[in-house]
């Protein structure tokens, strides 16, 4: 084993095994409070972090076996794809076990094919920004064992579609950015990827994430991207020989002028993310259900804005007051791989820069708003996790190192 392959195994440990410690001193604060008896201990506070531990091992066994039998690489993926489903399947049946009863089979169904597609789309997120199947997997297992306080199975189900939404847009935008860094391409990949970006994001926005984060996040793109692909306009041959001299000059000029791919992208993204809200608030009148009805009120409440400061401090208390350990874990551990990524100056990544913004952007619009906080847990939550795997991605792999992992 390499020493670049030893010293990221080191990070992997060592970040699973901060997650130990610090669970376990939850434990112990509990153990300390009096008025908690030991029949009230949270059983996943012990559970969760040893699970984590336990799946990501099978994992890594699975993978290793497979590779050591030299099977066929679209056939190991299958099986590696095989054993995500059965895991996220079994943790949220556990996790909702005391729901079960309240979901009919439909309800169920869907929530277990939303719980699916979004650990798959979580597990592309990461490794599109690392490259390490490792910390992928680990972020789809720090997912699927997510506990939620939620008691309503329609808010259970409208939280787990702005997580769902959410990704898939963070997904589609990084792909964007991929594209677009990719100098002298012809080819018009990015037009798509772009209205694929803008349906998510309106989709998303009709189940409650904020258009004004979307809106801010497009408008901040413009700031942290660099050395983006730019093309220009053509005009047929035939046109240009049809007009005089003097237009034709013009057109020659035009056609000279460069424009930002970035720019095309965003109008799309913009023009797309409008026609999907018309047509999902149009077609949403006459869908004839309360459940969706009971999940769109749930999400329409950011309209009522409020910049109180002390009302939205009482709400950022609120939202991290919901798991104060947990939550603690996170913030400390991304703080200081923030200062290690400044003293090793590691290089500034768009796409990591891309996940940060979207959390920010939507706890200060969760912060001045009336959103039900039950609802948005689990999409700040899923964001936190992935800041916390690109950040630990971005501590350890530099350029050269990823270069040679795209290489092998």
């Amino acid at each position: 084993m390499s020493i670049s392959k030893i010293s990221r195994s080191i990070v992997v440990v060592i970040f699973i095994a901060l997650i130990l410690l610090l669970n376990g001193l939850d434990i112990l604060t509990m153990i300390n409070n009096t008025s908690v008896t030991k029949s009230e201990f949270r059983f996943d506070r012990i559970v969760y972090p040893i699970l984590v531990l336990i799946l990501v091992s099978i994992y890594v066994y699975i993978k290793n076996k497979l590779y050591k039998q030299k099977i066929d690489k679209s056939i190991s993926m299958i099986y590696r794809y095989i054993y995500i489903v059965v895991t996220v399947i079994t943790c949220k049946i556990l996790i909702l076990r005391n729901l079960l009863t309240s979901f009919t089979k439909i309800e169920l169904l869907a929530i277990l094919i939303i719980y699916i597609a979004t650990s798959i789309t979580i597990k592309k997120i990461v490794f599109n920004v690392s490259k390490s199947d490792i910390l992928s997997i680990l972020a789809v297992t720090l997912y699927a064992l997510i506990t939620n306080n939620i008691y309503d199975t329609n808010m259970y189900i409208g939280s787990g579609l702005v997580i769902m939404f959410c990704c898939l847009t963070l997904l589609f935008l990084q792909k964007l950015i991929d594209e677009l860094k990719q100098q002298g391409l012809k080819t018009r990949k990015y037009i798509r990827l772009a209205v694929v970006c803008g349906i998510f994001m309106g989709i998303s926005v009709i189940f409650g994430v904020s258009l004004y984060v979307y809106l801010t996040l497009l408008i901040i793109l413009f700031a942290i991207t660099y050395n983006l692909d730019k093309t220009h306009i053509n005009f047929s041959r035939k046109l240009i020989q049809k007009v005089n001299i003097t237009k034709r000059d013009v057109l020659y000029k035009i056609e000279r002028i460069n424009i930002e791919k970035l720019f095309i992208a965003v109008v799309l993204i913009i023009i797309t993310l409008v026609l999907t809200l018309l047509v999902g608030y149009v077609s949403i009148k006459y869908i004839p259900s309360e459940t969706l009805s009971s999940i769109l009120n749930n999400s329409l409440e950011y309209i009522n804005l409020d910049f109180d400061l002390t009302n939205m401090m009482s709400k950022l208390q609120l939202f991290v007051s919901t798991s104060k350990i947990y939550y603690l874990i996170i913030f400390s551990y991304i703080i200081l791989i923030e200062i290690l990524n400044i003293i090793l100056r590691r290089k500034y990544d768009t796409k990591s820069t891309i996940v940060k913004l979207l959390f920010i952007l939507s706890v200060g619009m969760y912060c001045s708003t009336n959103l039900n906080i039950q609802v948005y847990q689990g999409i700040f939550t899923v964001l936190l996790i992935l800041i916390v795997i690109v950040n630990t991605s971005n501590i350890y792999l530099n350029r050269e190192e990823r270069i040679k992992l795209l290489k092998a």
